[in-house]
């Protein structure tokens, strides 16, 4: 987490409840595969307004995850849409990460590197692998009608894959102030004065 800091000026870790309901996850985020929209008034992630973080999930982890959420019908279209495949009989547009047999990007020219997504771990044409899917999870923070801070979440699987939850979740409020809540995505940022991350390891390059 701290070489994240120095290199990109960010870093995100996330508490969560375990599966069990009776201990606690810490997990570390990547900081390409996390987006908040960061509340300029906390130097800390978790007082941000909205948080996305992405993840790569197979279709097992997915449905181990998340099944007990989904509707039949959604089960049925994780498992049509996304199962094993040989990557040579493939169409390429439904990759996200297309690359030739050397490892290098499928096009060139003004057009290289199109087909490639930052983070996303990289296939090879000629071997079987699961078709990895694109999880998106969501929290933002809303108030109330007695102006009370709630937080709320949902998920976005794939495309058009949704579980979405109107109840605010469970949270740990101040005695202090328990009219607001917090992300349980947290961590720090570091900017410079033109509210830009900071990095120290581009910033010393030059020494």
């Amino acid at each position: 987490m701290f070489i994240d800091l120095l290199v990109t000026g960010f870093t995100f870790y996330r508490v969560i409840p375990s599966q069990s309901g009776h201990n606690i996850q810490i997990e570390c985020l990547n900081p390409l595969d996390t987006f908040p929209d960061i509340n300029y008034e906390s130097p800390y992630i978790k007082d941000s307004y909205r948080v996305v973080v992405r993840k790569y999930l197979s279709r097992t982890e997915v449905l181990n995850k998340y099944g007990k959420l989904l509707s039949s019908e959604d089960v049925k279209k994780i498992k049509d849409l996304w199962q094993e495949y040989f990557l040579d009989n493939f169409d390429s547009s439904y990759a996200i990460g297309v690359t030739t047999p050397y490892g290098t990007p499928a096009t060139d020219g003004l057009r290289a590197g199109e087909e490639v997504t930052p983070g996303y771990p990289e296939r090879n044409w000629f071997r079987w692998d699961n078709n990895i899917i694109p999880v998106y999870e969501v929290e933002w923070l809303e108030v109330d009608k007695n102006f009370t801070m709630q937080r709320y979440s949902t998920v976005r699987i794939g495309t058009d894959v949704y579980i979405l939850n109107s109840e605010p979740d469970k949270v740990i409020r101040s005695k202090d102030d328990p009219s607001k809540c917090s992300l349980s995505v947290n961590g720090v940022y570091f900017n410079n004065r033109g509210a830009e991350p900071y990095s120290l390891v581009f910033a010393s390059m030059v020494l």
